[in-house]
């Protein structure tokens, strides 16, 4: 898109949000990842970048975008964004922020890019080492430089602004155009037209899949970064009413010409940081956007295409992340190649196959998951005199003819079979002339008809090989389910015990008599 775009975006989104956002940090605009996603979408259409089809299409996402924004909001959706994992989306973040560092790298060394995924533009920048220039490198080098400087030795300064006036300057006294250096070029000044796009309606429909996956990533991230503020500063934000600011932030920007936006982490975490408590800032931001605009564009004409790369490349590598996958390495495994697998879908794939790869693996890893539940063996720790997990206590052991296991997940389709097999498995391993299985349900919260069944199949066989069938700790709403399902008449409403202990000295009579 023209560069003059993004301040048109800049300038209304963040005035929108200043009018209906919950979060009093949260600044939202022209983000990489959703500018990433927006790309992708539109050159998946076949058309030109900077062209007058590319450009509608691009303002008709924005829209779409908007108003899917506005529906989910007034039909209450805020809710959705729990279905989506944090690894599933830092991974997913983790993915474009290497597309975006590949994709940007090319200005840095002066080179041409190469269309296609993260590979395909890696072996291009390898194919055209020999063409680098290395005045950009420079640059492009000295530009992230002096990002990192300021960062650790005067990080209240806006190191940024100082890096883009220094390579206008540099570019601007040495001449450097005229060296090949490419340059951002004229910006238009004046405020953009508000209007809506003449754009093929055939085209619509084939966005519609890219404007969904916008609005999954723009809501996440925006909600994910709001309440993470919030949190420090002891207060709530609105799920829904997040959902109704982006659609109109995104249609107002749609409107003003510009692409879809969502809310920027690093933009709000710099104004947390400058001690911002309410949104006011952001209204100053956008008057500060409004000035630029009318009178100060022609300033940007001479800054670096490889200082702008420079300034995407290090905003972007933060997002990586190396802690987080060390972390999920460590606490998490199932989780971190969730991360994985939806990170190298991104780049391999493209931004929203990936996220949607991502997601439909990190579905398969919960089934797997709950299909597979912790099911703990209890035994007698006689130094504290209670039943617990065999695993943690080193003196206990099991009461000679009895079976305790306590299941740890809802109980359904996916893992009744399991819940038996761990049955006979324990009985087996068990001695003693009368034999009781005691099944401790305090950590199920919901049984459905084939968990019921089990149960019921369960007391017959066990029946049939004279074993007694015990339940123990059962939750009132699980209590009501096994009733309504038939379980609680097959296994008698006298095997059912208000705690283990009540079980066990129940088991224990029964073996003395």
């Amino acid at each position: 898109m023209p560069a003059e775009t993004g301040l048109y975006s800049a300038l209304i989104a963040t005035f929108i949000y200043f009018l209906f956002g919950s979060s009093r940090e949260i600044t939202v605009g022209p983000g990489s990842s959703i500018a990433l996603m927006s790309a992708a979408t539109i050159a998946a259409l076949g058309l030109a970048p900077q062209s007058g089809e590319w450009i509608a299409a691009t303002i008709t996402l924005s829209i779409m975008v908007g108003a899917l924004c506005l529906a989910a909001g007034f039909a209450r959706l805020g809710f959705l964004n729990e279905f989506i994992s944090k690894p599933v989306i830092s991974g997913f973040v983790a993915g474009l922020a290497l597309l975006i560092a590949v994709g940007q790298i090319p200005k840095m060394l002066g080179i041409q890019g190469v269309p296609g995924n993260f590979w395909d533009q890696a072996y291009g920048l390898i194919a055209s080492a020999d063409s680098i220039s290395y005045l950009a490198l420079v640059i492009g080098a000295g530009s992230i430089l002096l990002l990192q400087a300021g960062r650790i030795l005067i990080p209240k300064v806006p190191m940024a602004l100082i890096v883009v006036l220094a390579s206008i300057f540099l570019v601007s006294i040495a001449g450097l155009d005229d060296q090949g250096i490419a340059i951002v070029g004229q910006i238009p000044e004046g405020l953009p037209l508000l209007g809506i796009p003449t754009i093929d309606l055939g085209l619509i429909g084939a966005l519609i899949p890219g404007a969904l996956g916008v609005v999954i990533v723009a809501y996440t991230e925006t909600l994910s970064s709001g309440r993470a503020f919030a949190s420090k500063r002891h207060y709530r934000i609105n799920a829904n009413q997040e959902f109704i600011a982006l659609g109109w932030s995104n249609l107002g920007s749609g409107l003003a010409q510009g692409f879809a936006v969502d809310g920027s982490l690093s933009r709000s975490a710099a104004k947390f940081r400058a001690g911002a408590n309410t949104q006011l800032s952001t209204l100053i931001t956008s008057l500060a956007i409004l000035i630029t605009l009318l009178f100060l564009t022609p300033i940007f004409t001479n800054l670096a295409q490889a200082t702008l790369g420079a300034l995407v490349v290090y905003g972007v590598l933060p997002l990586l992340k190396p802690a987080m996958w060390i972390h999920l390495w460590k606490a998490a495994r199932l989780e971190f190649w969730a991360a994985l697998v939806t990170a190298l879908s991104v780049v391999t794939l493209g931004a929203l196959p990936g996220l949607g790869v991502g997601i439909a693996f990190s579905l398969i890893l919960l089934i797997v998951n709950m299909s597979i539940p912790y099911m703990p063996e209890l035994v007698y720790d006689p130094a504290h005199d209670i039943y617990t997990d065999k695993s943690e206590s080193a003196e206990g052991h099991r009461t000679q003819g009895l079976v305790v296991v306590r299941p740890e997940a809802r109980l359904f389709f996916a893992n009744a079979t399991a819940l038996r097999d761990k049955v006979v498995e324990l009985l087996a391993a068990t001695s003693g002339e009368r034999k009781t299985v005691l099944i401790s349900l305090e950590g199920v919260n919901d049984v459905d008809i084939t968990a019921a069944d089990m149960l019921i199949e369960l007391k017959s066989e066990l029946a049939e090989i004279g074993v007694d069938l015990e339940l123990a700790r059962v939750k009132i709403s699980v209590l009501r389910r096994l009733k309504s399902l038939g379980a609680l008449d097959a296994i008698g409403r006298e095997h059912v015990h208000a705690s283990v202990r009540e079980a066990v000295n129940a088991f224990e009579k029964k073996r003395v008599t």
